[in-house]
C-alpha cells in the first residue's frame, strides 16, 4: 500500500510507517508543493543482491509534481531507517535498486551513514527502492576518516608539526623585529614612549662618555 504525503513546506520531515502503523523510518525533503508516495513494504522481484543482505524493509519512494508527473528531487534527500543497533555501521550503506540494469541490482548509494536515535541515515539525489544493506566483508570506516583532515593520522601529524613550526618562526621574527629595530620599538612603545626611550638612551651614552673622559686613572697606551 502507498502512503501519500503532501509537501507543503521546505525541509519537510515525513515519518515512514509500515502497514501495521509502526514507525520504520523518516525522510527529509526540500520540495514544496509536491506529493510524496511511499510504499513501506515494496516487493520488487528478480533482482540481484550480490554480497549484500537486506537489513530493513524495501521502501519504494516516488515524487510527483502538481500535475502528478513522476519527478526526481532537485536537492539531496535524507532517508533514515530503523536497524538493529548491534550491527556495525561501517558495514552498512543506504542501498538502492538500480533498475537500469537487467536484472535490477542492489548498489550502495551512501556508504557513510550517520546514526540518529535508533536509525541510520543516508543521502540520495533520486527516488526508487531503498533499503539498508549489510556487507560483512566491507569496512567503509567513514567515522574514523572523518576525524582527520587527510586520510591518515601521520599525514595530519606532519601537517600539525609544519604549521606549528611556521607559527614559531613567525613569532620569533616578530620578537626580533620588536627588540632590535626602531620600527618595532616604536610600534610597541608608541610615539611618545619611543621618544622617551631615545632620550634616555642618548643620556646614558653621554654620561658614560663623561665618566671615561674624567677618569684620572685612565692610562694612555702608545703603540
Amino acid at each position: 500500500d502507498y502512503y501519500i504525503y503532501y509537501n507543503q513546506y521546505y525541509e519537510n520531515t515525513i515519518i515512514i510507517i509500515d502497514n501495521e502503523r509502526n514507525i520504520i523510518g523518516s525522510t527529509t525533503i526540500d520540495e514544496p508543493e509536491t506529493l510524496l508516495l511511499i510504499n513501506p513494504e515494496a516487493e520488487p522481484t528478480n533482482f540481484l543482491i550480490g554480497d549484500f543482505t537486506l537489513e530493513t524493509n524495501i521502501i519504494e519512494i516516488e515524487l510527483l509534481d502538481q500535475n502528478y508527473n513522476i519527478i526526481q528531487p532537485s536537492n539531496d534527500v535524507k532517508i533514515c531507517l530503523n536497524v538493529d543497533q548491534n550491527l556495525d555501521t561501517d558495514k552498512l550503506c543506504l542501498g538502492f535498486l538500480n533498475e537500469n540494469k537487467t536484472p535490477p541490482e542492489w548498489e550502495c548509494e551512501d556508504k557513510c551513514l550517520s546514526e540518529e536515535d535508533n536509525q541510520v541515515c543516508g543521502n540520495t539525489d533520486h527516488f526508487t527502492n531503498f533499503a539498508v544493506l549489510f556487507d560483512g566483508n566491507a569496512d567503509y570506516n567513514c567515522s574514523s576518516s572523518d576525524a582527520y583532515i587527510f586520510s591518515t593520522f601521520w599525514e595530519d601529524f606532519i601537517l600539525i608539526i609544519s604549521v606549528s613550526l611556521a607559527i614559531f618562526i613567525c613569532l620569533l621574527i616578530i620578537c626580533v623585529i620588536i627588540a632590535f629595530t626602531p620600527c618595532g620599538r616604536k610600534l610597541v612603545l608608541g610615539s611618545e614612549g619611543y621618544r622617551v626611550y631615545e632620550l634616555r638612551s642618548r643620556l646614558n651614552k653621554n654620561t658614560t662618555s663623561l665618566i671615561v673622559d674624567n677618569n684620572p686613572n685612565q692610562l694612555e697606551i702608545d703603540e
